[in-house]
């Protein structure tokens, strides 16, 4: 096998409106269904910071380097999770610029360490992305893993994170291009892409549902006026707890898996790119955990069996609904969701619909709902959801000819 390196990058863009929600999971997978994640040392997995000698807008060194502090602890202090995100007291080389970015940023070097780059009036993110991104991104992060021949990830873990966060919407300049964040608001980008760093993808639960302002951290885009994203939630919780696991784990949390499936006259094929969202009943509507279908399947790849499962880690024990809808049209590129860039809609008349228990079909009343129990230290399995893509044949007289 011919191995080398390859960036994984995520982005938060910055959108100044719209009530949006949504839920998580993993980053980056292998070929083989495996998840690429930070090693265990200790039996905890230790991810150590090395900042940026600079300003991040007009914050000072040292007030930057407070905002990172100031959240470190708000994955650190997961539980079920043994998570340890820690500063190194040695920083990075020098001030960062974009003259100098390129020897901390990209994937032709393994430094060692894990720089965090405070990108003083976003023109590192412009240069880096090209054009004028440097309005619309508030930050990115990667992760660094090897690749196979086929350039795919290969089995195994990461080996560096990088972060950049851009000082442009800190820069006091409320007639910029780019709207301007407070530092507490900003705090919550931070947390988003040390989630990143971790190897959390971005997540979706209830896009369409206007009543809905509280978002997991793991959400896509960033709302000016709210500081939701720094306050983690069940969704975020719940894959970080199973990405790295700690002993309260088991004991604190049961899970939900099944097939999104197509059927096809009489075969099911396992659909690949539909949200599965568990909602807690009788619970607010962040009480929820999601997954994309196939979230570990590549197509060409491995047994097609995967390519409609999900997997529902971390859920609280009691009674939930299970649902699915599209992913969001506009998440794409750097903010996109799933394994599938573009999203995928819905085949034929399907559509949002629950699990309907034995009367799930390819033709159900899709607002139907059969509640699914999930008990601590259990997985509730083949919870699974037939995609509406039959029409139901209309009732006729029928003559009893023969008896």
């Amino acid at each position: 096998m011919r191995s080398s390196r390859i960036l994984a990058t995520m982005l938060v863009v910055a959108v100044a409106s719209g009530r949006l929600a949504q839920a998580g999971g993993p980053l980056v997978y292998a070929d083989d269904g495996s998840i690429v994640k930070w090693p265990t040392t200790g039996g905890r997995i230790n991810v150590v910071l090395r900042l940026d000698q600079g300003g991040l807008g007009t914050l000072n060194n040292s007030q930057a380097n407070a905002l990172v502090a100031n959240v470190i602890s708000v994955w650190n202090n997961v539980s079920q999770s043994t998570v340890n995100l820690t500063i190194s007291p040695t920083p990075l080389s020098q001030d960062v610029t974009s003259a100098s970015y390129q020897m901390f940023l990209g994937s032709s070097t393994i430094h060692g360490f894990n720089p965090v780059i405070y990108d003083v009036d976003g023109q590192i993110v412009d240069l880096y992305f090209g054009g004028n991104r440097g309005n619309t991104v508030l930050g990115y992060a990667n992760s660094l893993f090897y690749v196979d021949a086929d350039g795919h990830p290969a089995p195994g873990d990461f080996v560096e994170g990088q972060m950049v966060l851009n000082g442009r919407f800190l820069d006091g300049n409320s007639l910029s291009p780019n709207d301007e964040v407070a530092p507490s608001e900003f705090e919550g980008v931070i947390v988003h892409e040390l989630g990143h760093m971790l190897g959390l993808d971005h997540s979706q639960i209830n896009v369409t549902d206007p009543t809905n302002d509280s978002q997991p951290t793991m959400f896509p885009y960033f709302q000016k006026g709210t500081i939701g994203m720094r306050t983690l939630k069940i969704d975020d919780i719940g894959w970080v707890s199973y990405l790295y696991p700690s002993a309260q784990y088991s004991t604190s949390f049961g899970s939900i898996s099944g097939q999104v499936v197509e059927r096809v006259l009489a075969t099911d094929h396992g659909f690949q790119g539909i949200n599965v969202i568990a909602r807690r009943v009788g619970g607010g509507r962040i009480e929820a955990v999601s997954c994309v279908s196939g979230y570990v399947y590549r197509a060409g790849y491995g047994s097609l069996d995967r390519a409609g499962r999900y997997f529902l880690p971390g859920v609280p024990s009691g009674d939930y609904t299970v649902e699915i809808e599209r992913i969001y049209q506009g998440f794409t590129n750097g903010s996109s969701v799933g394994p599938l860039d573009p999203p995928v809609g819905f085949p034929g008349i399907a559509g949002a619909e629950y699990y309907n228990g034995a009367r799930e079909s390819a033709f159900d009343n899709k607002l139907e709902r059969t509640n699914v129990a999930v008990a601590t230290g259990n997985e509730t399995t083949e919870i699974n959801i037939v995609l509406n893509t039959q029409t139901p044949v209309a009732d006729v007289t029928r003559w009893l000819l023969y008896r």
